[in-house]
This record gives C-alpha cells, structure tokens and sequence, in this order.
C-alpha cells in the first residue's frame, strides 16, 4: 500500500477517535441568537389636535448593535416631529430607527425616544412592538427550532445516542487496527532486499580466485 494511502487511512482513523472522544456530534446545527424585547409607550402630554409620546426600549436578548422598532396606530395618529430616532410612516405603520449614538444595546441595555404626533377622534396606545422583527412580550425568544441536524456519517452508529456509545469505541479500535496493519505493511515494503545466494560468493571461490592472482 502506497504512503499516500497510508497517511489518508491514519488521519480518518486519528479524526474519528477524536470525534468520539470529544463528544461532538455530527451535523449540528449552529447555535442561534437569542431575541427578546419590552417596550413602555408613554403619552406624556396630549392637546386637543395633537400630543407627545415617550417609547422606552430594552433588550433582553443577545447583545444589538443597530435596532429597528416597528408598530401601528389604530386611529389614524401621525408622527409629525422626532428625536433620539429616525421614525418613518406609511399608512399606519411606523418604523423607528436608531440614531449614531444609540445604536448598541448589550443584554439589558435601554435606549429612550421620543415624537410628537397628531390625532382625531381618538388617541389610543399601540400595543404590538417589534424590535428588529422579534415581537416584544417582556421575554426572551430563542428562535425557530433549527430541526435535527443531518445526523451522523453513514456507517456509523448514531452519537446522540448513549446505547451507541460502546459501537462508536469499537469503530475506533478497529480503525486503530487497521491502521497498525497498514503501517506494518509499509514497514516491510521499505526494508532493502537481502542479496540473493546465488549471487553471494562463496568462501570456495574467493580461494580459488586469490590463488590465481597470486600464480600470475
């Protein structure tokens, strides 16, 4: 067997022992960013056309470095001033964006903004929020199950499974022992040829020879 085959079977044997020894199973899936929000909206002061809101933001997942924070009114409200935000509206939907200096928020980091706004009729608080698509319940959303991995190689017992443990361990020890045969194989094939008898001379013919240079 050639060295080239040699040192492929030794590093899938050396790669599956330290899969198994490790404890790290094939095919999963990576891990995903926790999400979660609370908003408090305030009305702090309102007049008879229009009125000042206050929206107070926290993040309880992992750490954001830019938000978003959508919502609707339900009456027909309009954003017509902002600040510590850049707000958008269409229809009713209202879009709030984070400013240069209040961008990033670690794992419980609270940011404050502010609008004025008018309204008719009626001024209702809205009451769904959603930051950077995650909608705020005062939790924290792992995220969609990412569903199994694509399980182990083909071959080979399932890992997650503990049963399977012992399987694994003899998988290993017999790649260990084939790869002892192969590099003792390799060994022999690399040891030089011992001369041949037939063309070793023997002590007969080294006399004879000696004797007939000496007679010349």
């Amino acid at each position: 067997m050639s060295g080239r085959r040699l040192r492929t079977v030794g590093s899938v044997a050396a790669a599956v022992a330290v899969f198994v020894g490790s404890g790290v199973v094939a095919g999963a899936p990576p891990a995903r960013a926790a999400a979660g929000c609370a908003v408090t909206y305030s009305v702090s002061s309102q007049w008879q056309t229009g009125f000042g809101a206050s929206v107070a933001v926290t993040n309880l997942g992992d750490a954001i470095s830019q938000w978003t924070l959508e919502w609707s009114f339900t009456a027909g409200q309009r954003v017509t001033e902002h600040w510590n935000t850049v707000i958008t509206q269409s229809a009713a939907a209202v879009t709030a964006r984070n400013v240069s200096y209040n961008g990033s928020l670690a794992t419980g980091g609270r940011t404050e903004f502010g609008f004025n706004g008018s309204w008719s009729g009626s001024n209702p608080s809205p009451t769904v929020f959603r930051l950077n698509g995650t909608t705020c319940t005062g939790g924290v959303d792992p995220g969609p199950d990412p569903g199994p991995g694509p399980g182990p190689a083909p071959g080979l017992p399932n890992p997650t499974n503990v049963r399977h443990v012992g399987l694994w361990r003899r998988h290993v020890g017999v790649w260990r022992r084939r790869v002892g045969r192969v590099r003792g194989a390799g060994r022999r094939q690399q040891r030089p040829a011992s001369p041949s008898p037939a063309n070793t001379p023997t002590p007969e013919a080294n006399t004879a020879t000696w004797r007939a240079n000496t007679a010349t």
